[in-house]
């Protein structure tokens, strides 16, 4: 609040908005806009990697029910050819999931795209300064989770590891990566 009298100068009666008897200079934005392009990279990368989960959810319906249901290799299209009744437990989970090995495959393309634009937004915007290297945090764990789910092409595991990937990029956990 100002305050002015008569042959006196402009003052502040007021000290949350004056300093030392002088108007407070005007409050500045210290909001910075995001940028849009690294937002789109953002928000592309999570949409990749929430598809990821989804194919990879379907990959565990495949390989779960594999397992209490019965998973069978026949060639029912070849007149006498070999079948193979289905089978459940281990055995059904086995062939279930080397029937599911392509689109597990798929997943981790869709989870590696990703990963290429979550580092071309750390660029963008700079998060590039780790002491683990030069890439960002967000990097960081995005290529660890899809590296693991290359090395470990397994229904369940590849699930668990975009689910922790897609709980990341929402900002519900942290990874633990420096």
């Amino acid at each position: 609040m100002r305050v002015e009298e008569p042959g006196s100068k402009k003052g502040c009666s007021d000290p949350k908005y004056c300093q030392n008897g002088k108007p407070k200079p005007p409050r500045q934005n210290t909001h910075k806009d995001k940028d849009p392009v690294e937002t789109a990279l953002r928000g592309v990368s999570t949409g990749l990697d929430i598809l990821a989960e989804i194919v990879d959810l379907y990959d565990v319906g495949v390989v779960t029910t594999g397992g209490i249901l019965g998973a069978g290799i026949g060639l029912p299209f070849v007149e006498g050819g070999p079948e193979v009744p289905a089978v459940t437990g281990w055995a059904g989970i086995s062939i279930a999931e080397l029937a599911v090995q392509p689109t597990l495959q798929f997943a981790n393309g869709l989870a590696l795209t990703s990963t290429i634009l979550t580092a071309a937004a750390d660029i963008r915007s700079g998060d590039t300064n780790l002491k683990a290297g030069v890439i960002g945090k967000n990097t960081l764990n995005s290529a660890t989770t899809t590296f693991l789910g290359y090395a470990v092409p397994e229904a369940y595991s590849s699930f668990a590891l975009q689910s922790l990937t897609v709980s990341n990029d929402l900002g519900w956990t942290s990874l633990p990566f420096p």
